[in-house]
Formats: C-alpha cells, sequence, structure tokens
C-alpha cells in the first residue's frame, strides 16, 4: 500500500463501492458520498489494485473481485489493519543504523583508550 487513509475512510470507501456494485462509482460521487477529497481519492484507489479495479476506460472504480481478497469488505480491512500493524522497514532499517553507528562509536572509544 502506497497511499495511506485511516482506517475509517477505508470503510467508508468499501461501503460506497458495495453499495454501487455492479457498476462502480465515480471518483465525484465517491468524493462526495464519502467526504473524502477527490485527489487524496484517486491516488489511494490508484495504489491500492488489491483492493480496487478501475472500470475500463471510465473514472469509474469497483471492488477488485479479482484480486486476492475477492472484493470482500471485511478481508480486506483485515489485510489494511494486519499492514498497519508492522513496523515499516524504513524504522527497521534506521534502528540498525543507529544500533551499528553506535557499536562502531564504542570500539572506538575502547582502542582510544590508554590500558
Amino acid at each position: 500500500m502506497i497511499e495511506t487513509m485511516t482506517e475509517q475512510q477505508l470503510d467508508a470507501i468499501l461501503k460506497a463501492l458495495k453499495k454501487h456494485y455492479p457498476n462502480g462509482q465515480g471518483v465525484i460521487s465517491l468524493s462526495m458520498e464519502t467526504g473524502i477529497e477527490q485527489s487524496e481519492l484517486r491516488k489511494y484507489l490508484k495504489a491500492n489494485p488489491d483492493y480496487f479495479i478501475r472500470r475500463g476506460s471510465e473514472d469509474r472504480y469497483l471492488l477488485n473481485r479479482f484480486g486476492p481478497f475477492q472484493g470482500e469488505t471485511q478481508a480486506i480491512l483485515d489485510h489494511y489493519q494486519q499492514m498497519q500493524q508492522r513496523p515499516s522497514k524504513s524504522s527497521n532499517f534506521l534502528f540498525w543504523l543507529f544500533a551499528s553507528a553506535l557499536f562502531i562509536l564504542f570500539v572506538n572509544l575502547m582502542n582510544k583508550t590508554p590500558g
């Protein structure tokens, strides 16, 4: 997931798209129904193809019934919650970078200490 939204926003999008199945819903009407800005919706819808698909060349979106979650809103929400609970790779990287720097500093200090 590239763009993030709150769980409440995702739930609102899922409910709206489920309600408008099988025709889908355009970004403008989806924005009015969910209260989420159109530009944010477009980013989020495009960034999450496992959740949403664009209907042909139209600017209408549907739940992705062919993806890993089969358009099941609860499965999508469960996945989203799991993704939110995982520590990001960048935070792990920063932790190890910091720990390595401290270790190198400690070793250098130990080598400079008269013995």
